[in-house]
């Protein structure tokens, strides 16, 4: 492998990395609202006791499965991307990435790439990305994936909608 595969695979590892921080993040905020949940159902002295208790119950049972995926994947060489990657990259027929910007009110918060890869049974996966790491993420991924489409127009979507294996570039086409 080439000096700068392996440099966009480290970015792409470490956005990952990101990412699972971050869904932690989420998993102990719910965990924190549902013990406020149970919190509220004990002191409650009314009816709503039996609502704090459903709601509490349902933010654990979010939480718990939540925490399940995540330690699904806590591995990143075990993350479904990085393994579609080492392990059967020919089934990934088109990368693209959606550009989001949170700006309210004009005022520009972050902007974020969601880089989507889409598989020939139809599948996708979606992870995250910063701005600064998407063109290190897509060299890398491009020499790494040489049959893989890259980029995201109405075309593409319409010949993959009918036939995923159209977008699989061969040594003269895309």
């Amino acid at each position: 492998m080439s000096d700068e595969i392996i440099a966009g695979m480290l970015v792409l590892k470490e956005a990952l990395r990101r990412e699972r921080k971050m869904k932690l993040l989420v998993l102990l905020i719910n965990c924190l609202l549902a013990i406020g949940l149970l919190m509220a159902a004990l002191f409650a002295k009314s009816r709503a006791e039996w609502l704090f208790l459903v709601l509490s119950g349902m933010a654990f049972s979010v939480a718990f499965l939540f925490g399940r995926s995540i330690w699904k994947e806590w591995d990143l060489n075990t993350n479904p991307i990085m393994d579609k990657l080492h392990n059967n990259n020919r089934s990934i027929v088109w990368v693209y990435t959606i550009k989001i910007d949170f700006s309210p009110l004009g005022v520009q918060f972050w902007n974020q790439h969601t880089l989507s890869f889409r598989m020939h049974d139809g599948e996708e996966l979606q992870m995250r990305a910063y701005d600064t790491e998407i063109p290190d993420i897509e060299r890398a991924l491009k020499q790494f994936l040489p049959h893989t489409t890259f980029g995201y127009t109405k075309e593409r979507e319409q010949w993959y909608i009918a036939n995923p294996m159209l977008l699989v570039r061969g040594s003269d086409e895309n």
